[in-house]
């Protein structure tokens, strides 16, 4: 169950937990809620200024696919590109170093074991929900919404955490 989180009005959050049940959905959401002492905070019930939505609904801002880095340093674009491609990578661009491997979520561990049987060393592969069109947060909401999302992945029943916010560095270190 993908569970979705919709944050902010125009951010959005997809929680993937681990014993895919609603009703927890629905317990962990409400977590986020309320204040650190349990009180809800606002007219809508919330603190946050976010509500749970249907299962869903969010899913159109965001593609779910396979996403593999490599050290672009160690291994030649031609050599990583052919065998990607060639085990059902939709997908590879290079930047800042990295070659970066675009695949559905069925062709992932084929192209995964692809790479590992050729001796190239993956940076990271995981499944992902990547956003199609980031939502720039000013100040203010880009540090509520961090908040909500550290409640989040605190919850042992999260599993992941997606969203489509872009979040700049300063607000990053802000809210650490």
């Amino acid at each position: 169950y993908d569970a979705v989180y919709q944050k902010l009005e125009s951010a959005a959050i997809i929680l993937k937990e681990v014993d895919n049940t609603l009703n927890n959905v629905k317990d962990i959401a409400s977590k986020s809620y309320k204040d650190d002492d349990g009180k809800k905070k606002d007219k809508g019930g919330n603190k946050n200024g976010g509500s749970l939505g249907e299962a869903g609904s969010v899913s159109w801002a965001f593609t779910h696919k396979g996403v593999i880095d490599v050290d672009a340093e160690k291994y030649p674009e031609d050599k990583v590109m052919d065998t990607a491609l060639e085990a059902g990578a939709d997908d590879m661009t290079t930047e800042d170093g990295v070659h970066e491997i675009s695949t559905t979520p069925e062709s992932f561990d084929a192209v995964t074991k692809a790479l590992e049987a050729a001796g190239i060393e993956m940076l990271s592969a995981e499944i992902s929900y990547i956003p199609n069109d980031p939502v720039k947060l000013d100040h203010a909401d880009a540090q509520k919404l961090l908040k909500i999302i550290d409640k989040f992945e605190d919850d042992d029943d999260v599993q992941d955490v997606y969203h489509n916010a872009e979040i700049s560095n300063e607000d990053l270190e802000a809210a650490e």
